[in-house]
């Protein structure tokens, strides 16, 4: 979406905080009037300056928004928001109900009506009696006390004004008065009582209705519910439209849902859903979305419950494709012991599925729509979303019971840790009947070393006969708590993959990893090692060798280790990312290495950025970057953060690549020691890494002798062991596979709070 510029960026004044006349002519008023902040899209009042007083327009002060209205309401900024605001708003929110081809009852109500500009229509403290839809033109809305009339928003094309007071009744919290000429659709109180509450527009035009009076850039005085200020929109679903809310008392972030109208008017389903909301908000457990109140507004229904940052199980999945099997172990633990909980309190959840689970940072699960997702009694595949999670009885009308809650949580389970769905169909009746005949794919076909007891849960949990599944939540958690074969994945060794012209091994965020690829004149192996510490491993290696022309005898290389940063997720997502984009970098260009190493890295560096900024859970994340290209006896390097590249010739370790860190930046001027660097706390702050915005890329070339070695090495393998020890273990053998196996051990050895990452690449002799 294309940013919208501000009064001062499009008039050049420079009297914006910083800006060129600031500091002369004063910090325009516009610009930090943070009430106006949204508004027309713009920062402070910086899309609705016609509204605030004392702004600098043609270098002359104006006064108060009465007194230079017919000033700007010929300005050609106040004519381009105007235009930019009523064309988003027509695509997107009112007009579309009055298409002149639409056929609903809501359209036989509407008038057409013209409001001279400076005419007020709709009064402070008022009950209106009339709503009205703007086609063409724009509104000021005013709200009026002791010190006079003060702009507090802006309606233009597309919007709604009066229409929450006809529907609620409750009084107009400002007056409302023609900007300019207006031409608009008004409905009166009378006509929308008599829209039948059946009639489908009239529930997605109230739905709208009450989420435009949300809008981030309507007035303060509309976005409250109860002691709850909307600031924002979460998302929107078939069910529900939810938002981003402050406790005004407390200052506290929560979550507010607003049930769309199709549901909230089914009196029905109202009952059942308020008496049972009222058990949910009794609900205290630390895997289950807390729920702090319900209330009825707008005909509708408003839940404010826990705000929760991070993924979706279902983005989790999608992101590292399968989750590994010790973390897939302990959300089901998390998840049997919410269910067992609210099983006690006779509740069963009804939709389990990836998309209703929410993980954390650090890996703790909260199950969300707990009981919220569907009405009572209702088969959720009815309701649309969820069907390949369903249990086959389900599908027959019987009640929702802990077994089908069980299925649903052993299909969840499967798609963990394969990184797909069971079920392949794409038609509701094919998959339907996939789930009630076709045995369910063993998974542990799918994925290899799965522990026997994961596999066996999974299959007990989704058999076709109820009675043969877990019978409750206890029993399966119970059942998993005694499993015994659970624990880091083993070793894998992937093999090369075959490329265009080129042979890869990859790590993919294994716990232990190990490669080699044997060239003829030149050996490679990498190794890699959760450690006895983290949870995940963020370490990615990548090894290639290539010869375009003749397969079989590879003249260049290309080695690549990346350490991720920025919580277990990001750190994960960023380190892949740039190792898979690396696959694709082309080694035999036209232009030096170095000059497409440099370019790659700062592609990469506007990647993370840019998905960092689409993603507040993933704010900080980067990663290190070390690569080296190997052309016949010449290496090509580049590098940013603090993993390392080292040059072993004979006895002598030269390290090529400087920590872009902190401590390095202080050693440098004189303000620590190298010694007392390897305790001060400056070296775990990065000044420079594959994410930062203002990336700085080292780079270089050096040559290799014969049986030379190049060394590349995460700060969780270095910082442990010591020079020496590197040189002793590389000298012991001529084989790189069996030294980079020899430093992981010695670094899990000394320490092991960190992955630990090795990469070796051997000159042969006969080079």
């Amino acid at each position: 979406m294309t940013r919208k510029i501000n009064c001062w960026e499009y008039m050049g004044c420079g009297r914006e905080p910083g800006g060129r006349h600031a500091a002369d002519k004063g910090i325009c008023p516009a610009a930090v009037d943070r009430s106006h902040d949204g508004t027309n899209e713009g920062t402070c009042a910086g899309r609705f300056c016609w509204a605030v007083a004392g702004t600098l327009c043609h270098n002359r002060v104006q006064g108060t928004y009465a007194g230079k209205q017919e000033d700007c309401l010929d300005c050609e900024f106040y004519l381009q928001v105007r235009a930019e605001q009523g064309s988003t708003n027509i695509r997107t929110k009112f007009l579309k109900f009055i298409h002149p081809f639409a056929a609903s009852p809501i359209l036989n109500h509407l008038e057409p009506v013209q409001i001279p500009g400076g005419a007020r229509f709709i009064t402070q403290g008022s009950r209106t009696s009339t709503g009205y839809i703007i086609q063409q033109g724009a509104c000021l809305e005013l709200v009026e006390n002791e010190h006079g009339l003060h702009p507090v928003g802006h309606r233009s094309e597309g919007d709604v004004v009066g229409m929450i007071s006809l529907l609620t009744g409750e009084p107009m919290g400002f007056h409302v008065e023609a900007e300019t000429d207006l031409e608009a659709w008004a409905i009166h109180k009378p006509d929308f009582d008599r829209i039948p509450e059946q009639d489908p527009d009239l529930y997605a035009f109230l739905t709208e209705l009450v989420a435009d009076r949300f809008d981030r850039n309507g007035p303060i005085a509309e976005r409250r519910i109860g002691p709850y200020l909307i600031t924002d929109i979460i998302g929107k679903g078939g069910y529900s439209i939810v938002y981003k809310a402050v406790h005004l008392d407390l200052e506290t972030p929560v979550a507010v849902k607003m049930l769309r109208h199709h549901l909230s008017m089914n009196k029905e389903f109202k009952d059942n859903f308020k008496n049972e909301a009222r058990i949910i908000a009794g609900l205290d457990h630390p895997h289950i979305l807390k729920v702090y109140d319900i209330t009825s507004r707008f005909k509708t229904v408003f839940i404010a419950c826990e705000y929760l940052t991070g993924l979706s199980l279902e983005e989790m999945i999608t992101r590292q494709h399968r989750i590994p099997s010790d973390l897939a172990r302990s959300f089901l633990d998390q998840l049997l012991s919410a269910m067992a909980y609210a099983g006690n309190k006779g509740l069963v959840h009804r939709d389990i599925n990836p998309a209703n689970i929410m993980v954390s940072k650090d890996h703790p699960i909260k199950l969300i729509d707990f009981g919220l997702a569907c009405p009572v009694g209702t088969d959720d595949f009815m309701m649309g979303g969820n069907l390949h999670y369903l249990a086959p009885e389900v599908f027959d009308g019987e009640p929702a019971d802990f077994r089908s809650d069980l299925f649903s949580l052993g299909i969840t389970a499967f798609h963990t840790i394969t990184g797909r769905l069971p079920w392949d169909a794409v038609d509701s009746g094919e998959i339907m009947k996939q789930i009630r005949h076709q045995p369910l794919p063993d998974p542990g076909k799918q994925v290899k070393h799965l522990p026997g007891s994961l596999r066996q849960f999974i299959l007990k949990a989704c058999e076709k006969n109820p009675d043969k599944r877990f019978q409750t939540p206890e029993e399966a958690r119970k059942w998993l708590m005694n499993a015994t074969d659970f624990g880091p994945d083993p070793v894998r060794r992937s093999g090369p993959v075959l490329l265009p012209g080129r042979y890869c091994c990859m790590s993919s965020g294994q716990h232990e990893t190990r490669d080699a690829l044997p060239g003829r004149h030149m050996d490679i192996a990498a190794a890699t090692h959760i450690g006895h510490q983290r949870k995940t491993n963020q370490d990615r290696y990548l090894t290639c060798l290539e010869n375009h022309s003749d397969p079989e005898n590879h003249d260049f290389a290309l080695l690549a280790l990346a350490d991720g940063m920025g919580g277990a997720i990001g750190g994960e997502i960023a380190a892949d990312h740039v190792i898979k984009h690396l696959l694709g970098l082309s080694l035999q260009d036209d232009e030096s290495p170095l000059n497409s190493l440099k370019r790659f890295y700062r592609k990469m560096d506007r990647d993370i950025c840019d998905m960092a900024d689409k993603d507040p859970y993933l704010n900080g994340m980067g990663t290190t970057l070390v690569c080296a290209v190997v052309s016949n006896n010449t290496v090509f390097w580049a590098h940013s953060g603090d993993s390392r590249l080292y040059l072993l010739h004979g006895d002598h370790l030269t390290r090529i690549t400087r920590d872009q860190t902190l401590a390095d930046f202080l050693i440098r001027e004189k303000q620590i020691t190298p010694d007392q660097a390897q305790t001060h706390y400056s070296r775990q702050v990065l000044e420079q890494y594959i994410g930062c915005g203002e990336l700085a890329v080292q780079s270089g070339r050096f040559e290799l002798a014969e049986d030379d070695m190049i060394l590349l090495m995460s700060d969780g393998c270095y910082r442990h062991i010591s020079l020496d020890t590197i040189i002793t273990t590389c000298r012991q053998t001529t084989d790189p596979a069996t030294a980079a196996d020899a430093l992981i051990k010695a670094a899990l050895t000394e320490d092991g709070s960190d992955n630990i990452t090795g990469v070796i690449l051997t000159l042969r002799t006969d080079v």
